[in-house]
């Protein structure tokens, strides 16, 4: 889970600023096929966000919540956590154009 989220978001900060929803869908769509039924149920969040304070968005996230398997019973189990959440963060990739 951790890897497909941290590519995820290289992979949306290599396409810059042309980020839009529809984008962000299709990964989330593209991390669901890689992770197979284990990825049925997980929520996939992406936003933009100013890292460094200067008024840019300059980094994405990629947020991933999902049900963790629990492969004993219940009682056996004891206290183990049963969600896993992750958020992996990317500087977005901005053409500069060559100076004179």
């Amino acid at each position: 889970m951790t890897a497909v989220a941290s590519d995820l978001a290289q992979r949306a900060a290599n396409e810059g600023t042309s980020l839009d929803q529809a984008r962000f869908d299709a990964y989330a769509e593209e991390a669901r096929r890689r992770l197979g039924g284990y990825g049925d149920d997980a929520d996939f969040a992406f936003a933009l966000a100013d890292a460094d304070g200067d008024g840019r968005d300059d980094t994405v996230a990629v947020t991933v919540d999902a049900a963790l398997p629990i492969l004993l019973p219940v009682r056996w189990s004891g206290y183990s956590p049963t969600e896993f959440s992750r958020t992996m963060r990317a500087r977005l990739e901005v053409f500069q154009a060559a100076g004179p």
